[in-house]
């Protein structure tokens, strides 16, 4: 009887067990911030896997993970981060070193307080619903080692601006549906798959770009799109793509942009021939890309030898500082209503926007700093010498602090990030 008793209770506890998450972590280790990163041993106890908080506790804040970490005397590599390490957590940026090749399975899935994530060009493979549910991030820059981002990776988050540096890449199902505030995506010009439903319902995009080495578009893969109006595609031998790839409206409104010579192929081809507006581009378009701090990066179709006019608004509390074309100073041609008219567009052309801090007085030192954004950083004139120069995230994350020794210094700048730069007493915003 006594037996019997004891296997019941053992049963009671190992039921007790199911379902709930247990975590027991081989090391934890502070990082350079002094913030305490929990690790499991993996390849034979050769490298390490970030894993999650022990007994239901959370990160938060902002995360740097190194790329080794030194315990016991021995250095390991950091090379992947681990099934579910910060679902749920109370993050707000987080910084992914170039050590790590794999974000596994749900690793942030649900952190509602993630603004700010950046991407070491080690990653290869981004899992399944790794981002799924960050519902504020606002920005995001894929690196170009990336091969594959599998099903529901980046689903319903509020990114706004997406870049994918010419990677490989394999786009899984569902890998960006229902980010409600996509409004810009760069594709890049390596992607090879874009899968069933990849940008479904990402219902305030307005124009997508297909690059030439796209092999395969899955079924619904911009469906439920509503704000699109304009498909440009690269490809020169379309293929036989799922009916569904667009929507009926997008098939009745949108304009479908076809290279030279191309027409009467698209309309012999599923789903291409039901777009009642093919247009040849007959290289008589080129891109201007707009590069704002208030809506990050957007590429715009215009036509080759056009002058196009450009609005340049400010949110509240800030205004324009300076505008760059083709990394050329044109402040000074802007007119009353922060209006800029480029010159005739002959080739893709880069629209830049630098904003400060709008206060009513402002410093004789303030106004002989001048901020120019350019292709790589910012060029800082007229600051004071030995006075500091400190670059944010737009969350607040000191990314790097520098101290003017020249009357004409430069600050280099990752590109697909949004900026806060402190020169002195002056506070800008720059998108790159």
């Amino acid at each position: 009887m006594r037996n019997l008793n004891v296997k019941l209770i053992l049963l009671t506890v190992l039921l007790s067990i199911v379902g709930t998450k247990v975590s027991a972590a081989d090391i934890a280790v502070q990082n350079g911030d002094g913030v305490t990163i929990y690790y499991n041993f993996i390849n034979n106890g050769a490298e390490l896997e970030v894993t999650e908080m022990p007994n239901s506790e959370k990160y938060a804040g902002d995360i740097v993970i190194p790329e080794t970490v030194t315990y016991e005397g021995n250095v390991y590599k950091v090379t992947r981060i681990g099934k579910q390490a910060f679902h749920g957590d109370d993050l707000t940026s987080v910084v992914i070193p170039n050590s790590v090749t794999t974000i596994a399975k749900e690793a942030f899935y649900a952190c509602y307080k993630l603004t700010s994530v950046t991407i070491g060009n080690s990653v290869t493979t981004i899992e399944e619903a790794a981002f799924n549910g960050c519902r504020v991030l606002e920005t995001l820059t894929i690196p170009s080692s990336v091969t594959s981002i599998e099903k529901g990776a980046f689903a319903g988050c509020g990114i706004t601006s997406l870049v994918i540096e010419d990677a490989p890449v394999s786009l899984g199902y569902n890998a960006f549906g229902t980010c409600k505030n996509l409004v810009s995506v760069d594709l890049g010009n390596n992607i090879k798959i874009i899968g069933a439903n990849a940008f479904y319902d990402c219902d305030k995009l307005p124009s997508i770009t297909i690059p030439n080495s796209v092999t395969e578009i899955g079924d619904w893969a911009f469906n439920w799109c509503d704000e699109l109006m304009e498909v440009i595609s690269l490809i020169e031998t379309p293929f036989e793509t799922p009916t569904y790839v667009f929507n009926d409206d997008n098939y009745n409104k949108a304009t479908l942009y076809v290279p030279k010579g191309k027409v009467s192929l698209y309309k012999e081809v599923t789903c291409w021939k039901r777009f009642k507006n093919i247009v040849e581009m007959a290289g008589d378009y080129c891109y201007l890309t707009l590069k704002y701090a208030e809506t990050g990066c957007m590429k715009l179709l215009v036509k080759r030898g056009a002058s196009h006019t450009i609005a340049i608004e400010a949110e509240e509390g800030w205004k324009v500082s300076s505008v760059t074309y083709n990394d050329e100073d044109v402040t000074s041609s802007l007119d009353e209503e922060n209006q800029f008219t480029t010159p005739a567009i002959t080739a893709d052309a880069v629209l830049r926007a630098v904003y400060s801090k709008d206060t009513q007085v402002e410093s004789i030192e303030n106004k002989n700093v001048n901020v120019k954004a350019v292709k790589g950083g910012l060029w800082i004139d007229g600051a004071k010498e030995n006075s500091v120069c400190q670059v944010f995230t737009t969350d607040g994350k000191l990314l790097k602090t520098l101290r003017i020794t020249n009357n004409k210094t430069f600050v280099s700048l990752n590109d697909g990030q949004v900026y806060i730069v402190k020169v002195g007493e002056k506070t800008l915003k720059a998108a790159f």
